[in-house]
């Protein structure tokens, strides 16, 4: 049995299902494991709160050989492909400013990235972990690891089934929504459950995996500048052969597309930096906290440059100077490759 808390004042608790195929390819196709695994994830926030038992079965011991049966799951009735009942929603505003798409850390990767690249700044991913502060005090997750379902998660009745079990959890928690979290694959069969049973599901909210989610942004993103001068970027750069363009601009290969669109976004950020220096008036001997920041950065230095007044003041003339790129103040082809990397909107004249 795995406890799990069920106070008011501690974090949601959600579950995630996935395959789990073994031998998928045998000359016969025969001998081959197709099953569907969940987990319960809860992080919790309080101390010596109730805890509530979840319905997960203890491992038993090996046996020598057993032959098992499955129990069969109920039958899930689909009539037909259903959609979704959209009302009441609101058109959300593409005007914000460039603060709500980055963070500090990302702003003063982009001016320390750019104005001091001949110090050790690292990549986005090094930048993270350098200047992440090792004190802070992390939330360890409750995880619990529920009964496999002896099915392939490809079948309408197992993803009911998946659905069904993460309601009963939610239930037993004393939560009244139930937050489910699928792959692409499994998610498309979750919706049409839903839609098809709007009332049995109402209170049921599907999430994909952040895998998927990137890959649907990156291929939006390439969708979005195909046509543009892009392609012969990519191309002439050397980043990206001629026979993976294709599969990059998509997103359907993960690894060289976030890879693409992460220099791409260097580029256009260190271009908006450079137009940005000509307008300016502001010394660079006022920045000295962003360049020691460059020169070593670690959750220190950071903290002094986050807290620097003048870097702040430096950051926010930058944002300012960005917006008005986004809203077309240098040009329509500058506006429109910001929507590369910070979104927005075309206006048609």
């Amino acid at each position: 049995m795995i406890l799990f808390n069920n106070n008011i004042y501690n974090a949601v608790c959600h579950t995630c299902w996935d395959n789990f195929d073994i031998n998928e390819e045998t000359l016969s196709g025969a001998g081959t494991t197709h099953t569907t695994h969940g987990i319960v994830i809860q992080e919790l926030s309080g101390a010596n709160v109730p805890a509530v038992r979840v319905a997960v079965e203890d491992v038993q011991a090996k046996r020598r050989s057993f032959h098992y049966i499955p129990p069969p799951l109920p039958c899930a009735s689909i009539t037909a492909k259903a959609e979704p009942a959209v009302s009441g929603l609101k058109a959300m505003s593409a005007n914000a400013s460039m603060s709500s798409f980055m963070s500090s850390k990302g702003l003063l990767w982009i001016l320390a990235h750019g104005l001091f690249s001949e110090g050790s700044v690292p990549d986005w991913s090094g930048w993270l972990s350098q200047t992440a502060d090792e004190d802070a005090d992390g939330k360890l997750s409750q995880i619990g690891y529920l009964k496999p379902i002896l099915n392939p998660i490809t079948q309408l009745s197992t993803v009911q089934q998946c659905l069904q079990t993460s309601i009963e959890i939610s239930q037993k928690l004393g939560q009244q929504y139930s937050f489910v979290t699928f792959d692409l694959a499994a998610a498309k069969l979750a919706y049409n459950v839903m839609w098809n049973n709007p009332e049995c599901y109402k209170k049921v909210f599907i999430h994909l995996g952040a895998f998927h989610i990137i890959c649907c942004y990156l291929g939006a993103v390439g969708k979005l500048m195909t046509g543009s001068g892009l392609e012969e970027i990519i191309l002439e750069s050397g980043i990206c052969s001629s026979g993976s363009i294709e599969q990059v601009l998509s997103g359907k290969h993960y690894n060289r597309s976030l890879r693409v669109h992460q220099l791409m976004a260097v580029v256009l950020d260190e271009l908006l930096l450079n137009k940005f220096m000509m307008h300016q008036h502001t010394g660079m001997m006022s920045l000295m906290d962003l360049e020691m920041l460059a020169q070593t950065p670690n959750a220190d230095t950071f903290a002094a440059a986050d807290g620097n007044d003048v870097c702040q003041e430096y950051v926010q003339h930058f944002m300012a100077f960005a917006d008005q790129a986004r809203e077309g103040a240098f040009g329509a082809t500058c506006r429109f490759w910001m929507l590369c990397v910070k979104g927005g909107n075309i206006k048609k004249t």
